[in-house]
């Protein structure tokens, strides 16, 4: 099922659609302190590496130092992340809608939010959006700047006091509309997920929690699955067999040693060379290191060198150990925890597939290719 709530009318980018089918910015106009209770018993987390509760940040912000300032992460850093573009550039008065709300809980007037000018259209629609709540009189007397997250670190975004994410922000706004009861039936019959990998269509889907990850699966061609990443690759892979008994909850997910982190689902399919997903991977953490550490800064670097020695033909044995001796150094000494994680997660699946390492190793060839039925050198 398509999650609908900010799609209606397919993109609500103008302040009269989202009235019209809002009601205005009910969420800002009648939350305030008092609704943290509702908070309480709902369960609501981050949809982030941390998942911490909603209730204890917003109840406990006090007790935080520097909480000037409320920071939001617009776009997140995540892995295949898609999910946050889309929600701002189909509704971004929901969330600005939300970022209000929770400015008015912790009584702060100061706003930044951490966006990607790479994604130029979502900033433009982010900012026109912006303008015409300030005119129409909604944002009073709060400060609300949008800040390129290419200014600030993979490490020292996370690092801020009172950050949220963009589904937790939504995620009040429709309490503060559906209303309590009605919001928590929901939110526990339902969860949004990204999907992506080699699946039928690379979508964000709303799912009901009792399904297993084997029950959303739709892979191209009806493709038999060779593993699934989840959380934007920060848990290990899950191997075929996993996928049958996994839940789309937080407690299956607890009880496997997996978070579900942003919600992202990232499908491989059986002749997907899982070396050159790896490579993908590995590139991503080598542009977001923060280089403020030796086993992040120059680890990726030389994983990302054997590993392209591997899919050109000129890789061994000996840099295979050297590459797995790198990356569990990574996940024991990195300073980022999602970094870690990330070379966590790649070692796995290195561990998972060593055949397909071996078989590049010692053919000069990798096992799969781009094209099907046809083993392919770089």
């Amino acid at each position: 099922m398509y999650f609908s709530t900010y799609r209606q009318k397919n993109n609500l980018t103008s302040l009269s659609d989202y009235i019209e089918l809002f009601g205005g910015y009910s969420s800002y106009r009648m939350i305030n302190s008092s609704m943290l209770s509702n908070f309480e018993d709902l369960n609501l987390r981050t949809k982030d590496l941390f998942e911490n509760s909603l209730f204890d940040m917003l109840a406990n912000f006090s007790k935080i130092k520097n909480t000037d300032t409320l920071n939001i992460n617009a776009l997140s850093l995540d892995y295949l992340l898609f999910k946050d573009r889309e929600i701002i550039s189909c509704n971004p008065h929901l969330f600005i809608d939300g970022v209000l709300s929770v400015a008015k809980i912790l009584s702060l007037n100061k706003i930044n939010i951490y966006i990607n000018k790479y994604f130029v259209d979502v900033y433009k629609i982010l900012s026109f959006a912006l303008s015409d709540v300030s005119e129409a009189g909604y944002v009073d007397n709060i400060n609300i700047s949008i800040i390129d997250n290419s200014e600030i670190g993979y490490y020292e975004l996370n690092k801020l006091d009172n950050l949220f994410d963009v589904e937790s922000i939504i995620s009040i706004s429709q309490l503060a509309k559906m209303g309590h009861d009605n919001f928590k039936e929901y939110k526990e019959k339902n969860i949004l997920m990204s999907v992506t990998g080699d699946v039928e269509k690379i979508d964000i889907y709303e799912f009901e929690t009792q399904k297993t990850i084997n029950d959303i699966i739709n892979t191209k061609n009806n493709e038999a699955v060779k593993c699934v990443f989840t959380g934007g690759f920060i848990n290990r892979a899950l191997s075929k067999s996993d996928i049958f008994d996994i839940k789309l909850n937080y407690e299956s997910f607890s009880q496997n040693n997996l978070q579900i982190g942003n919600g992202v689902i990232c499908v491989i399919g059986e002749s997907t060379c899982i070396i050159r997903t790896l490579f993908k991977i590995v590139l991503f953490c080598v542009s977001v290191s923060c280089n403020k550490c030796l086993p992040c800064r120059s680890g990726f670097v030389a994983v990302e060198n054997y590993l392209k020695d591997i899919l050109t033909g000129h890789g061994n044995s000996n840099d295979y150990s050297k590459m797995k001796k790198i990356l569990v150094s990574i996940s024991i000494g990195a300073i980022c925890p999602q970094l870690k994680l990330f070379s966590s997660s790649i070692l796995s699946t290195v561990n998972l597939f060593e055949d397909e390492f071996l078989y590049a190793i010692e053919y000069k060839k990798t096992m799969y290719s781009f094209y099907s039925d046809e083993s392919y050198t770089l």
